[in-house]
């Protein structure tokens, strides 16, 4: 699966200068519809991209635990970023 805009930061560096960003991403934004289409987000490994859309500057994996789990309307889809 994979997971495009799921959140966008937008910083011009300059050679040399680095920063720190922090992102809190729902469950629900990892969510992929099962075979009877529902959407749904399941238990496990989720690698992460940092980079543009052409090159991956960073990436990590974490691990989702828990039971599947459906996502509905009511379900947040929020996300929030922040540069430091």
């Amino acid at each position: 699966m994979a997971l495009t805009r799921c959140a966008a930061v937008v910083q011009t560096f300059f050679p040399g200068e680095s920063a720190t960003v922090d992102m809190a991403v729902p469950t629900t934004r990892l969510a992929f519809s099962d075979r009877t289409l529902t959407r749904i987000v399941e238990p496990g490994e989720v690698e992460l991209w940092i980079g543009t859309s052409t090159h991956r500057h960073t990436r990590t994996r974490i691990t989702l635990t828990g039971e599947a789990a459906p996502v509905t309307n009511a379900s947040p889809r929020w996300t929030t970023t922040a540069i430091g």
